[in-house]
């Protein structure tokens, strides 16, 4: 005669067999890893994902697999109003993928509203990059905690914003415009620039030095 389970052994097996059917769920499901940039258009990248999965086969054994590479990845930009913030985003640039719970081809392609190309939910194709993510090996040096800053990563050129003061840090500056306004505080290479005099001048050197 075939012994009967207790309810303590009966709702074991069920709590293992919901945990097992619950791990394949999830091991479909895409939410977000990092990923690096393999090239960028301008608006979307092709990227390659960070993470290498772990695949058991048929016999128990685990495995690590490379994700393939992603194509027609959107990059987010800073963008609206009819301005834009942008970035040179480059090669080996690291991102955070987030996946879409719907597929978003046909709005990609056209914008407005659109109706679903394809019946999936949070598909490895279905990706968003965020770029700026970054592991530590690759965080930005020299952190400014006390102030807003445009920087290349280098920290030899740099737009610096605190509650008093901006600062701009650059090897040349080039002003493209139809005019420019100074106000009468400003201050040229220790000098006052509006009651500012200068030398005699001589002859060959009409102006003479600042005073």
């Amino acid at each position: 005669m075939r012994a009967i389970k207790t309810i303590s052994q009966k709702v074991g097996n069920e709590e293992t067999g919901s945990d097992i059917l619950i791990d394949k769920i999830l091991s479909k499901i895409k939410i977000a890893m990092p990923a690096q940039i393999i090239n960028f258009n301008g608006n979307s990248a092709s990227v390659q994902p960070l993470i290498k999965a772990k695949v058991r086969d048929k016999h128990g054994n685990v495995t690590n697999r490379l994700l393939p590479i992603i194509e027609d990845v959107p990059v987010h930009q800073y963008k609206g109003g009819g301005w834009a913030v942008t970035i040179p985003v480059k090669e080996k640039d690291e991102c955070l993928l987030i996946f879409s719970s719907w597929d978003f081809s046909s709005w990609f392609q056209n914008g407005g509203i659109q109706n679903q190309q394809h019946l999936m939910r949070h598909c490895i194709s279905s990706a968003y990059a965020l770029v700026g993510i970054s592991s530590e090996v690759n965080a930005v040096k020299d952190f400014n905690f006390n102030g807003l800053e445009i920087r290349n990563l280098t920290n030899t050129t740099k737009i610096t914003l605190t509650d008093e003061d901006i600062t701009l840090k650059s090897k040349t500056v080039n002003i493209l415009a139809d005019s420019v306004n100074i106000g009468n505080k400003t201050i040229i290479d220790g000098k006052d620039f509006v009651t500012h005099t200068h030398e005699k001048g001589y002859q060959g050197n009409p102006t003479g030095g600042v005073i």
